[in-house]
């Protein structure tokens, strides 16, 4: 007898539940969103034509509206400042009130059946489905309210998170102005015949692959650096330089060039280098006899010439060269791609590629030979 009360009991907390969920799911599924609901604000920004101010828009239907092929009952339309979180909020409340329609509707029926029968295993088969319904019902809200104590945001489907932008600026050269050590002996292995002007200015540069290190203040002496400031590998690097690379920053690499080459180096930094410099106001390539030649201001460059720009120009805080080796191409001594590194100083880059590498974009002067 205490087993049919406990399942009257039962059935009539259900019924309550049932209707209350009968309800709520009902009123889901036929009645208009409610005004409190963001999915009405999506309804009147997309049905009647009006922006996210509130002022009408003047032809046709707001263009951030996407109408749901498959709406769901109460949305139709979504708006892209809304987005998936709106669709996925009614969702979750619609399979919250059919899912507990159904943990209800098994209750009453298993309890109907546990009353009806007079059979102990159909009786004991009814109270466990009873059981495993509550028990469903239990899980199904006792997430919801686990996760909102735990951490209301979790039930978030559109959290706010901060996004903070955060700009990375590459150093891709800078040189000081000190004088070149014209006098300092080459490691071993690169052509350095001192003679021969711009014709030998391409085979030199052929043996400085893998054989320059970038370091500020570098003008082809030994360490010590003083004024690079930065760490390497090895501790700070301006105690030391690579065994069997040459260390130059971007106008000690020039000079370096132009020393082997027999020409005289340009001292004082890019200051110097381009203190009464051609302004660049145009370069492009044109083929001339099958072969890439560069032309800045309609004048065809020539091997070593040199490109760049001085400091504070365009909102650079140091200067920068680089020097034309001919086929479009043009070479340099940088700390971008790792360029402190044993070896990896010395760079190859298309002139008119200008969006290829940030200092391409930047070159404004032209210094020629």
């Amino acid at each position: 007898m205490s087993n049919i009360f406990l399942v009257i009991r039962i059935l009539a907390i259900s019924s309550s539940l049932l209707s209350v969920l009968l309800f709520q799911t009902v009123d889901l599924v036929f009645a208009q969103v409610p005004t409190s609901d963001t999915t009405s604000i999506v309804k009147e920004i997309c049905d009647n034509n009006i922006d996210d101010n509130g002022d009408n828009l003047a032809d046709g239907k707001d263009p951030q509206c996407y109408f749901l092929l498959a709406p769901l009952p109460g949305l139709s339309t979504i708006n892209t400042t809304q987005g998936l979180p709106a669709y996925l909020k009614v969702l979750y409340r619609l399979a919250i009130g059919i899912a507990g329609v159904i943990a209800v509707v098994i209750i009453v029926w298993a309890g109907i059946e546990y009353m009806m029968s007079d059979v102990v295993f159909k009786k004991d088969d009814a109270k466990q489905r009873i059981w495993n319904a509550l028990g469903g019902l239990v899980l199904l809200i006792g997430s919801f309210v686990l996760l909102n104590t735990i951490n209301p945001d979790l039930l978030n489907l559109n959290p706010r998170v901060p996004i903070k932008e955060i700009n990375i600026e590459e150093e891709v050269g800078g040189d000081t102005g000190d004088v070149f050590i014209a006098n300092y002996t080459s490691p071993s292995g690169i052509f350095y015949p001192r003679s021969g002007g711009a014709s030998q200015i391409s085979r030199i540069v052929s043996s400085l692959d893998g054989k320059v290190t970038y370091r500020f203040g570098g003008k082809g002496g030994p360490a010590p650096y003083p004024s690079d400031t930065k760490m390497c590998e090895n501790g700070p690097c301006k105690n030391y330089c690579p065994p069997g690379t040459v260390c130059l920053d971007c106008s000690g690499f020039i000079n370096y060039i132009y020393v082997g080459a027999g020409i005289a180096p340009i001292n004082g930094g890019t200051g110097t280098i381009f203190s009464s410099s051609e302004k660049i106001t145009k370069i492009e390539n044109r083929i001339i006899n099958g072969e890439t030649a560069t032309y800045v201001n309609d004048i065809a460059l020539k091997t070593g010439d040199l490109l760049g720009w001085v400091a504070n120009e365009n909102g650079n805080k140091v200067g920068h060269v680089v020097m034309y080796i001919g086929n479009g191409q043009a070479v340099e001594s940088t700390s971008g791609g790792n360029g402190r590194s044993s070896g990896n100083g010395l760079k190859k880059l298309e002139v008119t590629q200008k969006y290829l590498r940030k200092e391409v974009q930047l070159l404004t002067r032209v210094k020629r030979l």
